[in-house]
């Protein structure tokens, strides 16, 4: 799992700027609307916050994913010593927590991006 995660971050840190240009975008989205609402007796402007909030997210997710896993831990390898090996175990298993974290976060944002979406637009 570590490796093939190494590999889709390895091919797509291309993308770590655009990413960057648009969570700035949508954050400068999200408080332009806040700022200035498109109808003065309302507060905030729905129709673009939530997206705008969403994008955010979803490219900061984005971004963090590529970063964190674009470099892998080395494969536990039989001729290192003992501390050695379990060091390399160590830092294997705490990526592999990383990447649980990352598949949870990712569920929990894609189940709170459905939810925004059916509030704000319906």
């Amino acid at each position: 799992m570590l490796d093939r995660l190494h590999k889709y971050a390895f091919r797509l840190r291309w993308l770590r700027l655009p990413l960057v240009y648009l969570s700035v975008m949508a954050i400068v989205l999200a408080g332009y609307v806040t700022i200035f609402p498109v109808n003065p007796g309302e507060s905030v402007n729905d129709s673009l916050f939530i997206p705008a909030l969403l994008l955010f997210c979803w490219s900061i997710l984005a971004f963090s994913l590529i970063n964190v896993f674009q470099v892998a831990p080395p494969t536990v390898d039989s001729k290192l010593g003992f501390f050695r090996r379990q060091a390399a175990k160590f830092r294997r298993a705490l990526r592999s927590i990383i990447a649980l974290g990352f598949l949870l976060l990712s569920i929990a944002l894609a189940v709170v991006s459905i939810k925004l979406m059916t509030t704000g637009l319906g």
